[in-house]
């Protein structure tokens, strides 16, 4: 199974009701069986994203709580997401 990477942004956060929310509560139910590696990867992108913002993302910090999240301000990834989702993914080759 790959990660999955949740988009968060703003204009997420200002939704009542989205397709995306749905995806993310079947995710999170989804990484309950996996065991021994990142399944959830939520994603910030906001152009203005950085580690100080992250923390305004409360629906998301509700429903991922502890997990890391990765910072790709405006659609661009950082190095330490790519880094971190290019880890994940080789370790999914046999």
């Amino acid at each position: 199974m790959q990660p999955v990477s949740p988009v968060v942004s703003r204009s997420e956060e200002e939704r009542n009701e989205s397709q995306f929310i749905d995806e993310w509560h079947q995710a999170k139910d989804r990484a309950t069986a996996i065991v021994g590696r990142k399944f959830i990867m939520p994603v910030c992108i906001d152009t203005d994203a950085d580690e100080s913002t992250v923390r305004r993302y409360s629906r998301a910090r509700s429903l991922f709580g502890a997990l890391e999240f990765g910072l790709a301000p405006g659609g661009r990834l950082s190095v330490k997401l790519r880094d971190a989702l290019t880890a994940e993914l080789w370790s999914l080759r046999i």
